[in-house]
């Protein structure tokens, strides 16, 4: 379980405005995570010092609460697709049942 936000608190949200580049033009994902400061609060919203936007208390998901956060969001970003891929290739009755029951997976019967 996170640990409760106060004020005082920073959290990161994902700003597509915000983009850097590597010397090649890559995008660097991560610098895309704008911190913001929770400065206030209502009932139900963290008011943040980045123009005072409201994200709400409840996290839907459009913002992160560490860095720690960050590192695994961008681990999962660079490399579910080429796990994905692995998956696809793999002909393994056991390794495809183990990540099936992992990933909580239910079978559809055909009708």
């Amino acid at each position: 379980m996170a640990e409760q936000l106060k004020i005082g608190d920073t959290i990161y949200v994902y700003d597509v405005n915000r983009r850097y580049y590597d010397g090649e033009r890559h995008l660097i994902a991560r610098e895309c995570w704008r911190p913001m400061k929770i400065v206030g609060q209502t009932r139900v919203s963290w008011i943040t010092d980045y123009d005072r936007l409201k994200f709400p208390k409840k996290n839907d998901g459009r913002y992160l609460t560490s860095e720690q956060e960050i590192d695994e969001w961008e681990w999962v970003r660079n490399n579910v697709y080429k796990i994905s891929s692995l998956l696809d290739l793999c002909r393994d009755y056991g390794t495809v049942k183990s990540i099936a029951e992992i990933l909580d997976y239910k079978e559809k019967k055909n009708a």
